[in-house]
């Protein structure tokens, strides 16, 4: 045997001894693995699910049906115009991870689903529509000739604003309101007739209830914002019986912004429009989110024939009264916040200056005069309409306050302690 005949033979036997892979072997290996990962992770989700739903059932908060206004809004600071804190927004549900064909999708198609509708009037109006409702005043007036009873009557509007389990609650304008009027709610064609829920005199506000019984079709409850986070050339809304005519709608800008406007015992926030008026009307001035900031009445827009409105956050202490079925502290002093450059160059002081004090009030009978510098109340420092306006948050009516008062006297400022017991109205 050669040498070449010799190598092929040991060859032969070398690829004979190497062990051959069992590709059978490995193949069933390879399927048992995918077998068990794809059971494991059914199971594993079927699992996830079920204890989602158990312990989401357990943990989603439940909608609480209450009358209350928020107050959680912060308020602006004293003077200028309103700076804007940052607003405190609802945290989004988080969206599931989109699929592997989702994530590879073109990315022209997604912005239909991603991009919110614009606001328009049209979908600001839809979406308070079932939120508002005519209002009629009925007032009792004088026998005609024929010694008939006769009425006046005056259109209104009214916006829901509350509801609890067994009503809801509508405001209106209460300033034309005397004793033995009735007001008369259209809804569809029902038209309920009532006596006012509660009244306020000083910001012109009444609150009717309607028993959720008596409702023959659900009306919507508009929700309630802030007008402390409002700035000037803010898009807003008003919507109510405009120029004359129920149910009207127009858009704007705001473009002044009163920090505060005096009221008695307290003030109310202007919010200045570029939208016309004519007077008589009421409305609702809504932001871009569909919340109410405003209420715009003659109470608040006076002579003025652009949309002045009153900021709903200077008026929920009101409203939480009114609400809760309770009355508002009373005391009786329209007052002027005095800065600091207003008394430059004289013998005041800045601070709170009485203007008027109305008669037969508790701020009468307690010796309260014009011209007065209130100090203190209770011992709290006492700056801004705003202030006083704060302090009667915290009492009751028929509580005793004791007030520090500065008096000029000849040029002096004398310091004059007084006590008051709070009134009701």
């Amino acid at each position: 045997m050669d040498r070449n005949e010799d190598k092929k033979e040991r060859s032969f036997i070398r690829e004979r001894i190497v062990p051959k892979k069992n590709v059978k072997k490995i193949l069933f290996t390879v399927l048992g693995v995918i077998a068990a990962a794809a059971i494991f992770g059914v199971v594993a989700g079927v699992a996830f699910n079920l204890s989602r739903d158990l312990f989401g059932r357990e943990t989603a908060p439940t909608e609480s049906q209450i009358i209350i206004l928020p107050r959680g809004d912060q308020e602006p600071s004293e003077g200028g115009d309103i700076l804007t804190p940052t607003e405190p927004t609802e945290e989004a549900p988080t969206e599931a991870e989109p699929s592997t064909e989702e994530a590879d999708a073109p990315s022209e198609a997604l912005p239909s689903e991603t991009e919110p509708e614009p606001v328009t009037l049209d979908s600001i109006f839809k979406s308070v529509e079932a939120g508002i409702a005519p209002v009629t005043l009925v007032q009792p007036a004088a026998e005609d000739w024929f010694n008939e009873p006769q009425t006046n009557r005056i259109e209104l509007f009214g916006a829901f604003i509350a509801e609890n389990d067994e009503a809801v609650f509508l405001i209106t304008d209460g300033r034309e309101y005397t004793e033995g009027s009735m007001y008369h709610v259209t809804l569809g064609r029902e038209v309920l007739a009532m006596e006012p829920y509660g009244v306020d005199e000083n910001t012109g506000i009444a609150v009717l209830k309607i028993g959720k019984d008596l409702l023959k079709n659900p009306v919507r409850i508009l929700p309630v914002g802030s007008s402390s986070y409002l700035n000037r050339g803010n898009r807003v809304f008003l919507i109510g019986s405009l120029y004359g005519r129920y149910v009207a709608a127009d858009e704007g800008r705001l473009t002044y912004i009163s920090a505060e406007e005096a009221l008695t015992d307290g003030y109310q926030q202007l919010l200045y429009t570029n939208m016309s008026r004519t007077p008589g009307s009421l409305g609702i001035l809504i932001n871009e989110n569909g919340d109410v900031v405003g209420w715009m009445s003659d109470r608040s827009a006076g002579e003025e024939r652009t949309a002045v409105a009153a900021g709903i956050s200077s008026l929920k202490f009101v409203m939480n009264k009114l609400l809760s079925g309770e009355k508002v502290p009373y005391l009786g002093v329209f007052c002027r916040t005095v800065s600091a450059d207003d008394v430059l160059g004289t013998d005041r002081k800045a601070g709170l200056y009485v203007q008027d004090v109305s008669v037969d009030s508790p701020a009468y009978f307690a010796g309260v005069q014009a011209g007065d510098r209130i100090i203190f109340v209770n011992m709290r420092t006492m700056i801004s309409n705003r202030g006083l306006q704060e302090f009667l948050e915290t009492v009751a009516p028929g509580e005793t306050v004791e007030i520090r008062v500065g008096r000029m006297n000849n040029g002096t400022e004398e310091i004059i302690n007084l006590s008051a017991e709070l009134g009701e109205r």
